[in-house]
């Protein structure tokens, strides 16, 4: 349809159908829409949408290693009780760490230069104004 210069198109509206149960071979769910409203001759009268399906695995998430030397962090999740129990028991994640944050490899860790290096603590320093004397007061 044409008005003005300007294409309409026709807005098709589709009914979600139930998605079906997990193929275990293909690891694929699929559900189908049905139309609900729009022109036949220009909305297809169904379609089937295809899914990879999740498992139900839920870990409960422990706490990142501190930064190794060669810059990665580590941590074991272990698997929540109402599962699946086809997942695995648990699961181990790693991650790159930030620049900032990355341990740097000390050549000498026995050394005395050492030792001092990583004792120094910096305290945020403050200004402390000196409290003005109290007002004399003329005649006593």
């Amino acid at each position: 349809m044409y008005e003005q210069g300007i294409v309409l198109t026709e807005i098709c509206r589709y009914v979600r159908g139930a998605w079906s149960d997990c193929d275990p071979k293909t690891n694929i769910r699929s559900r189908t829409l049905t139309l609900k409203r729009g022109d036949p001759t220009s909305c297809e009268g169904a379609k089937t949408i295809q899914k990879k399906c999740k498992k139900a695995c839920r870990y409960e998430k422990s706490s990142w290693s501190e930064c190794s030397p060669n810059g990665e962090m580590s941590r074991t999740d272990m698997l929540k009780a109402n599962s699946d129990p086809t997942c695995d028991l648990s699961r181990r994640l790693t991650k790159k760490c930030n620049k900032n944050k990355q341990v740097k490899a000390a050549k000498d860790k026995g050394s005395y230069m050492f030792y001092l290096r990583s004792m120094r603590v910096s305290f945020p320093t403050k200004t402390f104004k000196k409290p003005r004397p109290a007002a004399k007061i003329q005649g006593k």
